[in-house]
């Protein structure tokens, strides 16, 4: 489908990071908010309307779309592990 260069600048990037019950409990308190503050650091730059959900579910989980190619999503993939392995943010 080929979508308008107005409807592509409309389309929202949105990541989705789920955490496993017993990831949860390994987690310090804080980390939550830390995470999705170090990510929406990182990735509001590049996304303006960027939608970041960092919740608790029952199994872990990571989730992106709206990217415009399979490109961006691998440059945001990229760009969490990067936050992942980098736990400097973390309280």
């Amino acid at each position: 489908y080929a979508y308008s260069k107005d409807m592509r600048e409309n389309i929202m990037l949105q990541v989705s990071v789920r955490f496993s019950p017993e990831q949860v409990k390994a987690m310090p308190a804080g980390a939550f908010a830390a995470l999705q503050q170090e990510i929406e650091r990182r990735l509001t730059p590049h996304y303006p309307s960027l939608w970041l959900n960092v919740s608790k579910g029952s199994q872990s989980s990571l989730d992106v779309s709206g990217a415009r190619s399979d490109r961006e999503k691998a440059d945001v993939m990229e760009t969490l592990e990067a936050i992942w392995q980098d736990d400097s943010w973390l309280p």
